[in-house]
């Protein structure tokens, strides 16, 4: 990766090894780690012109080659710390490449609504349990913002204000409280905004509603029941 994505931090250790030896990643600490992020690398062409300008059909293998790669140590990672995979999170080139992360699982084409499923056949990737948990991220994935912008100007500003802990909103992740469990969402939705902060979904633990993974859910309906061990995604 880039020593811009991790320049910023303090206390970088660098070490001689290879991510998908599992003894390397013994002695760099994966264990005691509490979170394990593998950085996609830049793709770049091995074969390319005089001129500086690649092939697309190089850049896509490329791509590949290094999801592979990270794919591989995702899963020497996993191996070690079974059963406390959700350490793991992984960031990929390609979207297609996040169906074969763990758990996988694909949803069959006559699931989804016909005239979606035709406008965007690739879109099948956001159902995957890795990307629902929050596992595997592709920069790519981001590009529904695009899309956004045309129904809502502010939607930078929105995002500026979620990534960048601006000055006027801050966003936190906090424990539902207790006198919640077993009520509606939209009964802490209110009691919360008058409060002056805004709830804008939940995560949820693995086995809610017999889901394999933990999962976000953004914009949940009024009638949704609140459980135990609820988290709450919140703007105040």
């Amino acid at each position: 990766c880039d020593w811009g994505c991790v320049g910023m931090f303090e206390e970088v250790y660098f070490m001689k090894g290879s991510p998908i030896n599992e003894l390397d990643l013994l002695r760099a600490g994966v264990l005691q780690a509490a979170k394990v992020v593998i950085l996609r690398q830049r793709a770049l062409a091995e074969d390319s012109s005089a001129d500086g300008n690649y092939d697309d059909n190089e850049l896509s293998a490329s791509s590949v080659t290094l999801d592979v790669h990270n794919l591989l140590i995702a899963a020497t990672a996993e191996r070690l710390l079974h059963p406390i995979r959700e350490r793991v999170l992984v960031e990929l080139h390609r979207e297609e490449e996040i169906h074969y992360l763990q758990p996988s699982m694909r949803v069959a084409a006559n699931e989804f609504d016909r005239q979606l499923y035709r406008r965007n056949r690739d879109a099948t990737y956001m159902f995957a349990p890795a990307y629902i948990a929050g596992k595997g991220m592709c920069p790519a994935s981001l590009s529904f913002l695009l899309y956004a912008l045309f129904f809502n100007t502010n939607t930078v500003s929105i995002v500026e204000q979620l990534l960048s802990r601006g000055l006027s909103r801050r966003l936190d992740q906090i424990v539902v409280p207790e006198f919640y469990v077993g009520k509606s969402y939209s009964l802490l939705f209110i009691s919360l905004l008058k409060m002056r902060k805004l709830v804008l979904g939940l995560y949820r633990p693995s086995g809610t509603h017999k889901s394999i993974v933990s999962y976000v859910y953004t914009n949940p309906p009024p009638q949704e029941v609140l459980q135990m061990g609820d988290l709450l995604y919140v703007l105040h």
